[in-house]
């Protein structure tokens, strides 16, 4: 009988959490204009890089401030998704409006709360 060579998962290749973040942070139009780079996704954490260039400078030379609020915003709301229960959620958006919303179509998880 020949013998089995069990195999592993290769320790290099992005695990599903990663790609679910990638696939979604890949269609972030700013992001991808602003030169970000997601570096690492792990539970309750996800790094940006953002690279230092015209693009995300302000008229003295420094990092734009409304580019760090963005980075801050995608970082902390993937790091976020890593975390939470899976939510189908629906977002729209009207053309020639200011408005979008997005609405969970399950329940919110509950507040947490002291004694928990």
């Amino acid at each position: 009988m020949p013998a089995t060579i069990a195999k592993t998962a290769d320790p290099s290749a992005p695990s599903a959490m990663y790609r679910r973040v990638e696939a979604s942070f890949l269609r972030q139009g700013m992001m991808q204009h602003l030169g970000a780079r997601l570096v690492r996704v792990e539970s309750g954490l996800c790094e940006i890089a953002l690279p230092y260039s015209d693009r995300v400078t302000q008229q003295q030379g420094g990092f734009h401030g409304g580019a760090m609020g963005a980075l801050a915003d995608i970082a902390g709301g993937y790091a976020a998704l890593t975390v939470a229960a899976p939510l189908n959620t629906r977002s729209t958006f009207s053309p020639g409006s200011t408005t979008a919303s997005c609405a969970p179509s399950a329940g919110w998880p509950r507040p947490a709360s002291a004694s928990s």
